[in-house]
Order: structure tokens, then C-alpha cells, then sequence
């Protein structure tokens, strides 16, 4: 495989709003379970100075409600960005020519029956739809991402590979002190910590309070970074943006 190409992500200033407002208010639940935290660990201190197993062992199950709950963030925004920018494209652009042939070539076969043109050409049925492409496509994508189970890298850039036409969203992921592999690294290894919580398997990691705060700086950066991926992606179908 060649060599990675570092995207620049300078370009912040796009937002596309209800993905971003709705994770922000969403990892307001961890800054209370953080918040908390602190109390309890206040709390234990005067009470239970002579206990600082049990204290470590109640703490640390806060911590791993806070990863649960950052990764559910992750996966909502996800699927939040691309609804969102399917809507867009369903509603705004021109002419489906425009979408990428695998994309087409896929909405075709899944809503065959609706597109009852038989043809050797996959491609062909798009001819004979009208703007009723619109409504194909936006049901295919829905589809798609409701089926979105592991929102990790690999997930994520097939997903956005299939829909959008974007080669590799996890170029946009780079950041100072991390490039975009070594960042698409660390989601996988989040997620399968988290996927480890959630199954109660044993784990060697600990799930400090500054592992939460780590993981969420880490997202927060990986979200602004996908919505400018998508943004992109949108701008070269010719679509303004809000």
C-alpha cells in the first residue's frame, strides 16, 4: 500500500449543525458523570480515607459509564452527519450522474423492484426514474446507516466510501502530534475498549478519569475533523452550503 496522504483541515468555519449541536449536547452527560466524580471523590475522601480500594472501585465504574457513553456519542454523530448530508443531497442536487457509479450501481440493485427497467447496465433504470431518484436514494442511504454496528475506523470509512464517494475519511483524522494512521488507530483502540466494558471481559487498561478526559478531547478533534471531510465531499458535488 503507498503512502498516506495527509489532508489539510484548516477549514473549520462549516457546520452542519444538527450533527454537531446534537453531539454537544450529548457529551454534556459526560461532563456530569465527570462532575460527579469529583464529588464522590471529595466525598470518599473524608469519609473513607481507610478505604481507598472500595473508592477506586466506584470511581472506576464512572469511568467506564463515561467511555460507554462517549462511544455512543461517536456512533450518533455519525450517523447524525451523514443523514444529514444525504438529506442535503437527496434534496439539493441536480442531477444523480453526479454521485459516484458504485453508489448508483448499489441503489439500483437494493430498489430494483421500484426501478423495474431491466437492462445488462446496471446504471441503465436511473434514465427512467425521474425525481424519483431522490426519494431512492435517501431510502438506500437510511438503510445503510442504520446498519452501522462498529463505528470504528474501518466502519466508518467504508460507510462514507459507499454513500458519499469520500476514498478515505480517515486522512482528515491527522493532528499535531498524531498523524491520520495513528489517529484512526486510537478510535479502534477506544472502541475496543469499549466493547470490553460492555461485555465485562477482563482488561489490563485503567479507566482513569484522565483516560475519559483523553478520549474525549480525542473525539472532539475526530468530529471537527469528519465534518470538514463531509463538507468537502458536499462542495464538490456543487452543493452550497448553509
Amino acid at each position: 500500500m503507498g503512502s498516506r496522504q495527509i489532508v489539510d483541515c484548516r477549514l473549520t468555519q462549516f457546520s452542519l449543525s444538527q450533527a454537531i449541536l446534537q453531539y454537544s449536547a450529548q457529551k454534556k452527560e459526560v461532563a456530569l458523570l465527570l462532575a460527579f466524580h469529583a464529588e464522590l471523590h471529595e466525598s470518599r475522601s473524608k469519609s473513607d480515607a481507610a478505604a481507598p480500594g472500595r473508592r477506586g472501585s466506584e470511581l472506576e465504574v464512572l469511568h467506564k459509564s463515561s467511555v460507554v457513553l462517549l462511544t455512543a456519542c461517536w456512533e450518533a454523530f455519525v450517523e447524525n452527519i451523514l443523514t444529514e448530508a444525504l438529506e442535503m443531497i437527496a434534496r439539493d442536487l441536480k442531477d444523480p450522474s453526479q454521485l459516484h457509479n458504485d453508489l448508483l450501481r448499489s441503489v439500483a440493485i437494493a430498489k430494483g423492484t421500484k426501478l423495474s427497467v431491466s437492462s445488462k447496465n446496471e446504471l441503465y433504470p436511473w434514465f427512467f426514474v425521474g425525481e424519483g431518484w431522490r426519494e431512492l436514494l435517501l431510502e438506500y442511504a437510511l438503510s445503510k446507516i442504520s446498519e452501522l454496528n462498529t463505528p470504528d475506523s474501518s466502519g466508518v470509512r467504508n460507510l462514507t466510501l459507499s454513500l458519499l464517494g469520500i476514498e478515505d475519511i480517515t486522512l482528515y483524522w491527522g493532528r499535531p502530534g498524531k498523524g491520520a494512521k495513528d489517529a484512526a488507530d486510537r478510535l479502534d483502540e477506544y472502541l475496543s475498549d469499549r466493547h470490553i466494558i460492555a461485555h465485562g471481559a477482563f482488561s489490563k487498561t485503567k479507566f482513569s478519569k484522565s483516560y475519559v478526559t483523553n478520549y474525549l478531547g480525542f473525539l472532539d478533534i475526530t468530529v471537527k475533523k469528519t465534518e470538514v471531510a463531509v463538507k468537502d465531499q458536499l462542495q464538490k458535488l456543487g452543493l452550497t452550503l448553509p
